[in-house]
């Protein structure tokens, strides 16, 4: 399982760029870009990016 969802820990409403700085995890790009984090990270294929 892939997301931002799996570890209980957030969800995709209340996820921020500071969150990203604190843990791992794996974002499609809909999420990048409202959180304007598109060249951070380490890209991966179909355009998702871990932080």
């Amino acid at each position: 399982m892939i997301g931002e969802e799996i570890s209980g820990d957030t969800n995709q409403e209340n996820i921020t760029a500071e969150y990203l700085e604190k843990t791992t995890c794996i974002l499609p790009i809909y999420l990048q870009n409202r959180l304007e984090v598109q060249e951070k990270g380490e890209e991966l294929s179909n355009r998702l990016r871990v932080f």
